[in-house]
């Protein structure tokens, strides 16, 4: 009986490896809250999705440091706003059912991100980003992308404060998504501004 559920854990295993690795998921923003009495939930996206071309078909969510595949009822799922959505994936059908994914990150295939526009032609970052910044002691959190027609910023926390930065090339050093941490060159001057 052990063998039996081997082999079906190792088919799931690569199953899902395989379909990860063909969607090449990509990070869109985090389940904010449950949405209605059937399941639903509401996607905070960390930027602006003002063009989607369709809603995809698989979702993953970063569970226990891993990415669980989820399908996608994607004939309910709609679009809020430009940087909410709201979703449905197969199985969970009530918002007690929901709760474990609650503020989870959320991946979509990377054939979504071909209709979205991205600040600048930003890597999307994530909230709860590290960021570290050159030539200071201090590290912060990423908040959010802030979008401001012509000029996008970045909202980090460091030590309870906010700091607002330019979203561009000047100041970011390195964007290391595996290690969710992103990189700033910035200087006293601007930081003292904020």
């Amino acid at each position: 009986m052990w063998l039996k559920g081997l082999f079906i854990e190792q088919a799931f295993f690569y199953t899902f490896t395989n379909m990860a690795f063909q969607e090449n998921p990509q990070i869109v923003g985090y389940i904010q809250k449950t949405h209605g009495v059937h399941g639903g939930f509401m996607v905070e996206a960390f930027q602006s999705m003002p063009e989607i071309i369709s809603i995809p078909k698989w979702a993953f969510v970063e569970l226990d440091g891993g990415l669980v595949p989820y399908r996608m009822k994607h004939e309910e799922c709609f679009l809020r706003d430009d940087r909410h959505m709201v979703i449905f994936l197969d199985g969970i059908d009530s918002p007690e059912l929901g709760v474990e994914l609650l503020q989870a990150q959320i991946f979509f295939p990377e054939s979504f991100f071909k209709g979205v526009r991205k600040s600048d032609d930003l890597p999307i970052i994530g909230k709860g980003f590290r960021v570290v910044l050159e030539g200071h002691d201090e590290s912060g959190e990423f908040i959010e992308m802030l979008e401001i027609p012509g000029n996008p910023l970045m909202s980090i926390d460091i030590n309870g404060r906010e700091i607002l930065i330019p979203a561009n090339s000047e100041f970011i050093q390195k964007i290391d998504t595996d290690s969710q941490t992103l990189y700033l060159r910035v200087s006293e001057e601007l930081l003292d501004l904020n």
